[in-house]
Parts: structure tokens; sequence; C-alpha cells
């Protein structure tokens, strides 16, 4: 996602003319209804399309718009950066997450601006079907300006530091820079000799030319000397999880191989992988190997289970075993699961 205010600055680099839709095609229509600076409910959009779509004098080829051809049409080119809405509600409904219950701090980023408008950086995999909730809200296009191609590469490089804090080829690969890691090489080569980054290896696994600040460095330094035992459930599709994009799952012994996708869930202690839980709730895998491990796994895992307070479902297998016949199931009572008859139940709300 972008800030609407400075999109023009961290939207992919290039031409913002390229690519424009064919004449004649739905994406066409709607962004020719929105060059008039209005924004518009799905049914406005879809009621005006049709004047304007593929039409023969004064009679319409195609007799009707639905709702559903324009949501497809809407998310091509939100994907391409040049419309958005004014709420969140697509959003979430593509992603089946639900509006917080409680205001949430944000971390300050070096772009203060007022929010007034999202822009995803990229579709996600596989697209998720449009619905009712996602074409939420009204939609409006996003004028696009030429920006110094020098300042919109020093925006891309800074805002890969304010997520990842250490850059690499990877990290560029991963956030899909166009051009890929060669691309931003020589901003980054400039930052280090103007002394605004360092170059090293500061994190096994992200290959040999890495970059960060030196607040990030030290960061590094204080957790290497003093590691946190604590473990942290995070999603398992979190930029925080680097397992599954920045580094390979690891193997683990029943050959099932876990995946990032919504609703499942990893625990991560001491920066390696101390189990994860599918999607659905049916499946546990456990990547430790001593006691006093899974019992905070099991507490961190309990912690974020509870933060979502509509989620019910049965852990049937751990390990590719079923549940219980696990070593886990002490610890499972003692965090708030129960013993059914298919293995362990997790009720929402509890």
């Amino acid at each position: 996602m972008h800030l609407r205010e400075n999109a023009d600055e961290t939207l992919p680099i290039g031409d913002p003319e390229a690519g424009e839709p064919e004449e004649g095609t739905l994406q066409q229509a709607i962004l020719a209804v929105l060059a008039d600076g209005g924004a518009y409910f799905v049914q406005q959009l879809a009621q005006r399309a049709q004047q304007q779509w593929l039409t023969d004098g004064d009679r319409p080829i195609v007799s009707a718009v639905s709702p559903a051809d324009v949501g497809d049409a809407l998310w091509d080119l939100a994907w391409q950066g040049r419309i958005t809405s004014d709420t969140w509600l697509p959003l979430r409904a593509l992603t089946g997450e639900r509006p917080p219950v409680r205001a949430r701090p944000a971390r300050t980023l070096r772009h203060r601006h007022q929010v007034a408008g999202w822009v995803p950086a990229w579709p996600p995999s596989p697209r998720a079907r449009v619905d009712h909730g996602a074409l939420a809200g009204r939609w409006s296009l996003l004028p696009r300006e030429s920006v110094n191609p020098t300042i919109s590469m020093l925006s891309w490089v800074e805002n890969l530091f304010d997520r990842y804090g250490v850059v690499s080829r990877d990290v560029a690969a991963a956030e899909q820079v166009p051009g890929g890691f060669a691309a931003i090489a020589p901003m980054l080569r400039r930052m280090e000799a103007a002394g605004r980054v360092l170059r090293g290896r500061f994190v096994t696994g992200l290959g040999p030319a890495q970059f960060a600040e030196k607040s990030c460095i030290e960061r590094l330094r204080e957790l290497a000397t003093a590691p946190s035992g604590e473990p942290v459930a995070l999603s398992a599709g979190d930029p925080a999880n680097p397992f599954g994009w920045l580094w390979p799952w690891p193997a683990h012994p029943s050959g099932i191989r876990p995946a990032r996708r919504g609703g499942a869930l990893v625990v991560i202690s001491n920066g390696m992988l101390a189990s994860y839980l599918s999607q659905s709730g049916r499946q546990l895998l456990t990547f430790f190997d001593h006691s006093a491990t899974a019992d905070a796994g099991l507490r961190a895992l309990a912690a974020s289970l509870k933060r979502e307070s509509r989620r019910t479902f049965t852990l049937e297998n751990i390990d590719g075993k079923p549940a219980y016949a696990s070593p886990l199931t002490d610890g499972l009572a003692a965090v708030g699961f129960s013993r059914v008859p298919k293995g362990y139940a997790w009720y929402g709300g509890c």
C-alpha cells in the first residue's frame, strides 16, 4: 500500500502513462467516467460505464454492465495504481480480515502524510473472488504526475529500509522492485558513500550484499548478544515472517510443507520457526525439541488466537499424527484448548 500524497514517488518506477487500457474496454470506460474528478459507488460506475463502453452511435452494443464486470475491471485498475477507494472495506473483504476492535499504534515512517486513500502494491495470489464487500466505498481516479527518477528511486529505497531494516538482493526480489536489485544498487552505493548506510553481512541467509542503517545494526548487535527468549505469534503472511519468501520453510519430519496463507499462524522464537498452525486450524507443525520452547510457543499461539474472538476450530493433527497422541496435550489444555473426540477444540471468545 502507498500513501496517497506521495504515491507518485513510491508506485512502481516508470512512465505513468505506460500500459494505458485499450480503447473500447471496460477499464477505459471506467477511467473516462472517473476523469471528471468525482468518486462513485460501484452501482453508479456500472450505470455510467454502460454509457461509455462499446457503443455504436447512440445504441449500446452491450445491453448491461453488471457490478461483477465493473468489480473485475476496478481491481485490475487498482493493481495498476490508477484508482483508489475511500474505505478499507474492500481490502478487508479480499483478505478476510475484520475491522479492528481498538486502535493500534502505528510505526512512524519517513513520509509523515495523512492517509487519504490506499493503493495496493500488487494483487494477491491466488486472486481472491470479488464480492460485494470488495467493491464497497467510493472509487476515484488517482492522478499521477511525472517524478524525477532519482527522487522516486530514493523513496523506494527508504521505504525498503523502513520495512526491512536490512536491504539485500532477496529483499528486492520479494518486493518485486522493477529491475530487481540491480536497479537500486546505484542508490544504495550513493547512500553508503554519504555515510547514511553501511554494507556488510548482518543477517545469515540474506546473501553477501546487505545494506543497513547504523541504528538497525546496533539493534541487531543487541539481539545477538542478549536474544529475547519470548516467542512471538504472527500471521504466516506477515512481512515480519521471513519464512516462505525471504527464507525457505525448514523441512519437517512429517514431509508436510507450510504455506503463507491467510489465517495460518507461525510462532517465531529467537529468529527460528517454532511452530505453524494451518489456515483451517486442523494441523499444527512444531519445529522445537525441548519442552520449555513448546510451552512458551503454545502460550504465544494462544495469545494470538485470543485476539481473534470469533475463531473456532478443532486441532486434529500435530506433526502429522493424531493430536491426542502428541506430548503437547497438557500444554494445549493449559493454554485454553478443550479435549473433544476429534482432537483439541479452540473456542473463540473463551
